[in-house]
């Protein structure tokens, strides 16, 4: 959020090429963090962004908006409006067949002038096709991708874009995490083999 937020990747590709600050990033403070989704990851976000000085928005179930409520932060139950308010917009849903595709072309159209849509959750979360659509579209709505349609990516149109920050699905890998699994993995079996 924040690379994207400050541009960096533009920045970093402008530096290379012998350009020096050709592009002003923003801050976070007071900008609005929409966020889609208000479960376990949502609401750790939506602490991180707090404590960035950010307004912070939710939009999800009747649950989600109830937690939202009581934790203090601002809520709406249209989706309609959830799409047009915030800065930065970012993804935190489970796929389901419910939830699938549930991010229309329309939604990102609707989005404010120069808002961030951040989508670590999964791909198939939004309607196949429409970011790369908007990419051809005179639009200043900026991507931060984490997720693919198909992986690992190689060549894309999202990857070409100066509007599009891709990383390589790399949201939940790192050695901490891995050690972790590992680490469950093992004590799995030997729950295992100790109750055979």
């Amino acid at each position: 959020m924040m690379s994207a937020r400050r541009k960096l990747c533009q920045s970093v590709s402008d530096m290379k090429k012998g350009r020096w600050q050709t592009t002003f990033g923003n801050q976070m403070k007071g900008a609005t963090l929409g966020i889609f989704g208000f479960g376990r990851i949502g609401k750790m976000v939506a602490q991180y962004a707090q404590a960035f000085g950010m307004s912070i928005l939710v939009y999800g179930s009747e649950r989600s908006t109830q937690e939202a409520k009581n934790l203090g932060y601002h809520f709406t139950h249209s989706k309609d409006e959830f799409f047009t308010r915030p800065d930065i917009i970012s993804l935190h849903l489970r796929l389901s067949d419910k939830t699938r595709e549930i991010i229309k072309l329309d939604d990102l159209l609707s989005m404010k002038p120069h808002a961030i849509f951040v989508n670590t959750a999964r791909s198939a979360l939004v309607e196949k096709g429409a970011i790369e659509k908007i990419l051809t579209l005179e639009n200043s709505t900026y991507f931060a991708l984490d997720v693919y349609d198909s992986e690992p990516v190689y060549e894309s149109k999202l990857l070409q874009s100066d509007r599009v920050l891709c990383t390589p699905h790399l949201g939940y890998v790192t050695k901490e995490s891995f050690e972790s699994y590992i680490e469950k993995a093992c004590q799995n079996i030997t729950s295992f083999m100790k109750s055979a």
